[in-house]
């Protein structure tokens, strides 16, 4: 049997109540990014008057609802991760499954996706939605972080912003990249928090001790890049005008592309030691 995880394996068919091939996961990831697409233009699209005054009205509440409905929902889907792949790991057949020709890579990697299976129907609007749902944090954030009737917010880090009179498609724009960066950071880090929860509880049996560890690290990440980092790009783009927003194009994507790409770096890098050490 071939040890490349996406290929079909009579191991991932039973974890998957008998699906045959990975249609489901294909489907999974076209839908993630079709939600994305809307996502991304409803960003684009301009408040209006009575949408505006909602969210308004809203933020004292939204914001930290929105925060902890998001942690808690990551907490569920690595205890829902450790629940399985405890469950599986301690069946006498999977003992037996490792004497044969199956391979430890397979193994793993079936487990994953596995998990992905099981949380597929709401994991895809969380991840298809998150975006926007971003978009929104950093909405009530401005508007409870507003100094005055100009206009003016004072971030997190004690910089102040104010507004123009309105903004542009080309700020718009760079909302969105800003925004779909900051959301890959985030996944990346779950998916990093994911790939640990996994490989730690395959390789021992104090799960427990091993998530706490795992949420201690990861959710304060999180929530940097959630009230921090996110709000404060946000800020920097939506108070700029065309002229100034060309002067901080090239801070706008380094810090994008390096936040993005540091925990996928950390992911893939993860992965590949916990395979070789998990089942050894």
């Amino acid at each position: 049997m071939s040890n490349n995880p996406l290929k079909p394996n009579p191991y991932l068919a039973y974890l998957t109540n008998g699906e045959p091939n990975l249609k489901w996961f294909w489907a999974l990831l076209r839908r993630c990014l079709y939600l994305w697409i809307v996502s991304l233009f409803l960003i684009l699209l301009p408040v209006s008057g009575s949408f505006f005054s909602l969210l308004d009205a809203s933020a004292i509440i939204g914001l930290p609802l929105a925060v902890l409905a998001f942690l808690l929902l990551l907490v569920r889907f690595l205890l829902l991760a450790a629940r399985l792949v405890s469950t599986e790991t301690r069946k006498d057949e999977f003992t037996l499954l490792r004497l044969t020709n199956i391979s430890p890579d397979t193994i793993f990697w079936s487990l994953l996706l596995a998990i992905i299976y099981h949380t597929r129907r709401w994991l895809v609007w969380i991840i298809g939605g998150f975006p926007f749902f971003l978009w929104l944090i950093c909405f009530w954030y401005m508007r409870l972080s507003s100094g005055n009737l100009l206009l003016c917010y004072v971030s997190l880090l004690g910089h102040k912003y104010c507004s123009p009179d309105g903004s542009t498609y080309f700020t718009g724009l760079w909302e969105n990249f800003w925004f779909l960066s900051m959301t890959i950071s985030i996944l990346s880090i779950a998916a990093l928090s994911l790939l640990c929860a996994v490989g730690f509880t395959m390789k021992s049996k104090n799960r427990v001790s091993y998530m706490i560890v795992i949420l201690m690290l990861a959710v304060p990440l999180i929530l940097v890049i959630m009230l921090v980092i996110a709000p404060e790009g946000f800020l920097l783009i939506d108070s700029s005008d065309l002229y100034q927003l060309n002067l901080i194009v090239d801070q706008v994507c380094l810090v994008g592309i390096g936040l993005a790409a540091l925990p996928c770096i950390a992911a893939f890098g993860a992965q590949h030691r916990l395979r070789r050490r998990v089942l050894d």
